[in-house]
């Protein structure tokens, strides 16, 4: 983790009363498998992959599509993965599936680009976007932010 990185984490495990035994324990191991509890709300995955994707589609709804929007969505799974914190990637599963008969496959593709953050991902996400997405911590981190090394 960077200096800053650790710095907010600091600041994070400073401000959180759930963990105050711990702090004061230098519990770094109960620390760290707090923080990578599953949080609340969610954050949208950076890495979404074109199998994914296709798995999630119903294709009884993709078949009412018309050419073009067919075509779109085949070029946004061009490539080997699409980004999911990209807004304009989630505008164009909201367009290209807009009509009434394709509501599933968008509610499909929706559901499969975000997740619930773990209380990490939280202290680094700003509009439902994690600058550390998947990364775990460990109690390593948490000494080093603390000062404890």
């Amino acid at each position: 983790m960077t200096p800053a990185q650790l710095t907010t984490l600091k600041a994070a495990i400073l401000a959180n009363t759930a963990i105050a035994a711990e702090r004061t324990a230098n519990n770094h191991i109960g620390i760290a498998a707090h923080y990578n509890a599953p949080g609340t709300g969610v954050v949208w995955r950076p890495v979404i992959t074109a199998a994914e994707l296709n798995a999630a589609v119903v294709w009884t709804e993709y078949a009412t599509l018309t050419a073009v929007l067919q075509n779109c969505f085949q070029a946004m799974i061009a490539g080997e993965w699409v980004d999911g914190t990209n807004t304009n990637i989630r505008a164009g599963f909201a367009s290209i599936f807009a009509g009434t008969g394709a509501a599933v496959t968008r509610a499909n593709l929706v559901a499969l680009a975000q997740r619930v953050p773990t209380r990490f991902e939280m202290a680094f996400m700003t509009g439902s976007v994690c600058s550390l997405f998947g990364r775990i911590v460990t109690p390593n981190d948490v000494a080093l932010a603390m000062g404890t090394v």
